[in-house]
């Protein structure tokens, strides 16, 4: 469904974009006119408007929000109602979210780059040190939450969580604040939050950023939570390997399940951040990263030894729990659970499968009842908090692996009370054999060995990158060992001695060891077949290529990387690895395209940089140039009639390359009526290449043009001539300037008042056609044009035998039209002749009735007196029936179209003399000279007629003049 919101103005805001929905409120993209720019508008949820703690909690986060002025958290603008709708308007970032960038590395299969993980963390501590100075916790951070704008500034979104310290509460009793994944302990258990609950917030996104998982995982929120509570930290470094050790120390110490023992601060993170981008090194906040939750067991040790919990409790009873003895075998009995560390260990084996099996839950969950049962609630509840604990650990432990399900009992004693496992690590120094720069070693062996009680289990971390772990969590029972294989792999170490004294760091529930490292690496040799690369002569535009051998003279792998010092050269490899005494060869390409012709000597050509050392080659190379060929050299193209259909001119052009090398170019010419195919060339050294040009959209005229052909080796210009005619162009007469006598006299017997008053009219010099235009002058226009043809002509073909007669059936405006296009190919000015054009060319200037004369005589025109009834070829009535001028048919055969409008009373109320075009405006167009079908009497000079402009008529036709004014 459409939103009704989107295009509606909320205040000042026009709502373009739906962008987001939570759980108080939806998110828009909105325009805010008056200050000409893109704002976020929040629209409290209507189902909410009306409850008053949801209310107040928007209100409360847009004053808060509004407080902060930080480059790195939202800028909030505005809150307000409108129309009952309540409203936040804060800044627009133009950008995604991290939880988006996530997803798209995650459908990747990629994590992200350390670098702009720590950027981002950084970032975002920055934020929280402004708002924590000012006593505001956010208690939502999360990837959803972070903003990654296009410009990559890094925003902090959403303070609708934030919580003013020292404010009263506003959350229920109890109600846990947050997002399930990205929870602090403290908000599981709906603590009051501080500062440290968004630094362990911070600590899940930057573990979710650098593993691409989540620290912990489970089908509902509620077990998610329960996994912060309880469960150790996995290690990153067990999804991303490549992470540097210190960089799991300062997750470790964000993600720290006591408050007291994480960053007390964001800018104490922001200090590590700071070291470790500088290489310093991250002290290590104690040894002990698995960390158990006692419980507190007096008070039931008390009671099950006997002593009184009062009367009222107890009633005198010795044995508070009233449980029957636990059998975890015959010689392994008891009867409270502060005694179950001291069997278990007497019978591990059995023990773990016991507790996974949910008996020692069962055999605590059986006291629970007998507690309340005897109203002893605050037992009770102790006993309780012992049984969830331990049903929580055979949960998650109930699918794991060997040292998983032994490590869950031994956390669970260890929650009783019981005294840690022991950790004993040998050697504590590995003393590895020499090794060869990039080589992997073979594998020593570190033994981790249970001293004490129970069960060892914990992790070996590396804190240098070359050295790999086979296992890094381990697990052994008391007084036993188990080994793990180090391995040492020294891609990227340079050589050298190394010496560490923390190249291992051993995490365990016994205790943490640092074991320290040597190892001497010996370096590899590079050696190259030759220092000087000569490729010779070469044709400009070709390539070259040279070999060049490196080889390993020393040990371990040669690892470096080739590099072209000049745009002119490259190499390839541009990387590689040389094992010990082997070779690789390098290909070396010179582009000649990029040089100028001549000798080339570069001293530092190619620069080799490895690990066994650095190099510098130097190129020569001779650049012998193409040399472009043109035939011919001046091209006529004849003679061009635009008269015949599909009239054009074509010719080809030989391109050669007489040089050397590559020849490349174009062809350019310098006029709009010739095209070139194809415009570019190639040619090889002895290569041809033949273009043709085609002419087009060309006027009558001798043309003298040329083509440039423009090319690496030189410019030519390739001369062209052609000569462009239309042979059926009108047949002009020129009409000299000077005065005549237009209209019809009063005496003039049968005259109409349309053609009065006679008057002297003044015209300048201007050509008129001799004859009206020809069916066949008309047909090469329809065949340029492709305009619709007269509606006579059968197939849309000119009839047969009628080529010479006058056109027909043509309206006003496709006579004006034929008159533009025949201007556009000759360049001289046609148009429809002035109404006293015409006349004056029909009469002359003594003011005869007929072109010949004042008397009729049917013999020189075709009129209806004559009997022909239809057109006849132009000029079959010359020279008796033309003009003083020599202009025919001027009387009869076709009526002619002129170029005014028709006004009745035009000659009446015209005050122009010179020049006259006629009305301004009107509603026909004049036609003059009458036609086959018309008596004499509209054969005169001075007869005047009209029609519509758009309407066409079998005797109807026009003639073109040439007017150099309009």
């Amino acid at each position: 469904m459409d939103d009704p919101f989107i295009g509606r103005a909320i205040s000042k805001y026009v709502l373009e974009e739906h962008i987001g929905r939570g759980a108080t409120a939806d998110v828009y993209k909105a325009y805010q006119p008056t200050l000409d720019r893109y704002v976020a508008i929040k629209l409290l949820h209507r189902f909410l408007a009306d409850n008053p703690d949801f209310l107040e909690r928007f209100q409360r986060e847009a004053k808060a929000i509004a407080r902060l002025r930080h480059p790195n958290i939202v800028q909030v603008y505005d809150f307000d109602v409108f129309a009952d709708i309540y409203y936040l308007a804060m800044e627009y970032i133009d950008g995604h979210t991290l939880k988006t960038k996530l997803q798209e590395l995650a459908a990747a299969r990629q994590v992200m780059p350390l670098d702009e993980a720590l950027r981002i963390t950084r970032a975002v501590a920055q934020a929280l040190s402004y708002a924590h100075s000012r006593d505001m916790v956010h208690r939502d951070i999360k990837p959803a939450n972070i903003m990654l704008a296009e410009d990559d500034h890094i925003v902090l979104m959403d303070f609708g969580l934030a919580k003013i310290l020292g404010a009263a509460q506003h959350t229920a009793s109890g109600v846990t604040v947050g997002t399930p994944a990205y929870a602090s302990p403290e908000q599981v258990l709906a603590q009051p939050g501080d500062p440290r609950s968004d630094i362990y917030s911070l600590g899940v996104v930057l573990f979710h950023m650098l593993t691409g998982q989540l620290p912990y995982t489970a089908e509902t929120g509620v077990a998610i939570f329960l996994k912060h509570l309880t469960d150790p930290l996995p290690s990153p470094r067990q999804f991303n390997p490549n992470l540097p050790p210190d960089v799991e120390t300062i997750i470790r110490q964000t993600m720290a399940k006591k408050p007291e023992d994480r960053y007390q601060t964001a800018d104490d993170l922001i200090t590590d951040l700071d070291r470790l981008a500088a290489g310093l090194p991250i002290a290590v906040p104690g040894l002990s990263p698995f960390e158990t939750t006692q419980l507190d067991l007096s008070s039931l040790t008390l009671a099950a030894a006997g002593q009184s919990p009062g009367p009222e409790r107890a009633a005198g009873r010795t044995n508070l729990f009233d449980l029957p003895p636990y059998v975890l075998s015959p010689d392994h009995v008891v009867t409270n659970p502060a005694d179950l560390p001291a069997v278990c260990d007497a019978d591990w084996d059995r023990a773990v499968a016991q507790f996974l099996r949910g008996y020692f839950t069962a055999w605590m969950r059986e006291g629970v009842n007998r507690l309340r049962a005897t109203h002893q609630h605050g037992l009770a509840d102790d006993l309780e908090t012992i049984v969830e604990r331990a049903e929580a650990i055979v949960r998650r432990a109930a699918a794991g692996d060997a040292i998983t399900r032994n490590a869950a009992l031994e956390e669970f004693l260890l929650s009783l009370g019981a005294e840690p496992p022991i950790l004993e690590v040998s050697p504590q120094r590995l003393e590895l054999p020499p090794l060869g720069v990039e080589e992997v070693g073979e594998p020593v062996t570190l033994t981790l060995t249970n001293k004490g009680r129970g069960y060892l289990f914990g992790q070996v971390v590396r804190r240098v990158p070359w050295l790999t772990v086979e296992r890094e969590a381990f697990g052994c029972g008391a007084g036993q060992s188990c080994q793990v294989l180090i391995t040492p792999n020294l891609s990227g170490v340079p050589a050298g001695r190394i010496e560490l004294a923390e190249a291992l760091l051993i995490r365990s529930i016994g205790g943490a060891a640092l074991v320290a490292a040597h190892v001497d690496v010996l370096p590899a040799e590079l050696s190259l077949s030759v220092s000087a690369i000569d490729f010779g002569v070469v044709g400009q535009g070709e390539t070259a290529r040279a070999t060049v051998a490196a080889r390993n003279s020393g040990r371990g792998f040669l690892v470096g990387s080739a590099r072209a010092l000049a745009p002119w050269l490259s190499v390839a490899p541009p990387a590689f690895s040389v094992p010990a005494g082997r070779s690789l060869s390098f290909t070396v390409e010179v582009d000649t395209q990029l040089l100028e012709p001549g000798c080339t000597i570069l001293a530092e050509a190619v620069s080799i940089e490895s690990n066994g050392g650095r190099a510098l080659l130097s190129a020569q190379v001779q650049v012998e140039p193409p040399r472009l060929a043109v035939e011919p050299e001046q091209l006529d193209l004849g003679t061009l009639d635009l008269a015949q259909p599909g009239a054009g001119a074509s010719a080809d052009v030989q391109v050669r390359n007489a040089g050397l090398g590559v020849l490349i170019g174009s062809l350019k010419p310098d006029v709009d009526w010739l095209s070139v195919e194809p415009a570019a060339f190639r040619c090889r050294s002895g290569e041809a290449q033949h273009v043709r040009l085609s002419t087009g959209n060309l006027k009558t005229g001798d043309y003298r043009r040329s083509v440039r052909i423009v090319s690496n080796a030189e410019d030519i210009r390739l001369p062209i001539r052609l000569r462009v005619v239309f042979s059926l162009e009108p047949e002009t007469i020129v009409i000299p300037a000077g005065e005549f006598v237009r209209g019809s006299g009063e005496r003039e017997q049968g005259a109409p008042a349309a053609e009065q008053p006679q008057q002297r009219i003044y015209l300048e010099e201007y050509r008129i056609g001799k004859y009206p235009v020809t069916n066949a002058q008309y047909a090469a226009f329809l065949a340029a044009t492709r305009r619709k043809p007269p509606e006579h002509w059968v197939n849309g073909s000119l009839p047969p035998g009628l080529e010479n007669h006058p056109v027909v059936n043509v309206s006003w405006n496709a006579a004006a039209a034929y008159c533009a296009w025949l201007s556009e190919i000759t360049g001289k000015p046609y148009r429809l002749p002035a109404e006293a054009q015409w006349e004056k060319a029909a009469r002359g200037i003594d003011g005869r009735t007929f072109p010949w004369g004042h008397q009729w005589d049917r013999q020189r025109c075709n009129t209806l007196e004559d009997g022909a009834r239809r057109t006849t070829p132009v000029g079959t009535y010359s020279p008796a029936g033309d003009s003083p001028y020599g202009c025919a048919d001027m009387c009869g055969n076709v009526w002619e179209w002129v170029a005014d409008w028709y006004a009745k009373d035009y000659y009446a109320v015209s005050t122009t003399h010179e020049n006259p075009r006629g009305p301004a405006k009107g509603a026909v167009k004049v036609m003059r000279g009458g036609s086959y079908g018309t008596d004499f009497r509209q054969g005169r000079a001075a007869n005047r007629s009209f029609g519509n402009r758009s309407a066409a008529n079998p005797e109807v036709g026009f003639r073109c003049a040439i007017v150099q004014q309009a």
